[in-house]
């Protein structure tokens, strides 16, 4: 593997196993950032793949290729995605979001539009959760935010539990994406097999874990479900079509010519 083999993740504890594997298994250079940065440097040719929510795929879904093997998802509601609210869900007019995935803010849309038919205005703001209700109806919390605002704030919707609720199939948070050429044959092998490997934890591993409340597979169940979040997102006026999930390997597999990876600043 090239030495210089860069891989971004995000640091939330969900994605904590796939951080140990990736090191234990070496010949990567990992890249800790937040989604939206990560799609960032994907689309510029910063990183060789990435961990990308359903969203940030679909938005350069013609020039990349998935992994197949494995992803991050939620197959039960996990509280990992939820809404605090000041009032309750009916007095929601306005949602304070801090900088999570585009997948997360774009997921409340939908199921706030489709679940309680309302369409709140979506106010970027950061600070505690309580300073976020003092200027919003309601506040958006994902990944490790989410998860420890649960002891702060029982009451609050989980997101990933309304859309299962709604559509039987779980909620995907990422998977690995690439643009051909950008990964060797042996670099995607480790990258799709480290759902197998999570899957099977060492032994001697004790102590919570992220197995818990994630899973790291990507059956056909989890394919599904991005699918039919992206169709959700086109039906919402989000994404001007709904993009095929285009895997390495698969027959309609393109090998375009594309510039060589740059270099970060």
């Amino acid at each position: 593997m090239n030495s210089r083999t860069l891989i971004g993740i995000p640091a939330d504890i969900s994605c904590r196993p796939f951080r140990d594997a990736l090191r234990s298994a070496g010949g990567f250079e990992i890249v800790l950032d937040a989604p939206a940065s990560l799609a960032r440097r994907l689309e510029h040719r910063e990183l060789n793949g990435a961990l990308l929510s359903p969203i940030d795929f679909a938005r350069n879904a013609s020039e990349y290729l998935i992994v197949p093997g494995s992803a991050v998802s939620s197959q039960s509601g996990n509280e990992s995605i939820v809404i605090h609210f000041r009032e309750g869900v009916k007095a929601v007019r306005t949602l304070a979001v801090q900088p999570v995935s585009a997948s997360d803010i774009i997921l409340a849309k939908i199921l706030l539009a489709e679940r309680f038919d309302i369409e709140p205005r979506i106010m970027p703001l950061t600070g505690s959760l309580d300073a976020m209700l003092a200027r919003a109806d309601a506040a958006l919390l994902a990944g490790d935010a989410a998860l420890g605002s649960a002891l702060e704030r029982p009451e609050a919707l989980d997101l990933v539990e309304e859309w299962i609720a709604a559509t039987d199939l779980p909620y995907v948070h990422g998977f690995w994406c690439a643009r051909e050429k950008m990964l060797t044959d042996d670099e995607r092998t480790v990258l799709g097999g480290l759902g197998s490997r999570v899957a099977d934890p060492a032994p001697e591993s004790g102590g919570p874990s992220p197995l818990d409340l994630f899973s790291y597979d990507f059956p056909e169940n989890v394919q599904e479900g991005i699918r039919e979040f992206l169709r959700y997102a086109y039906y919402h006026g989000i994404l001007p079509d709904v993009p095929d999930l285009r895997f390495f390997g698969s027959e309609d597999e393109e090998e375009p010519g594309l510039p060589p990876l740059l270099s970060p600043n």
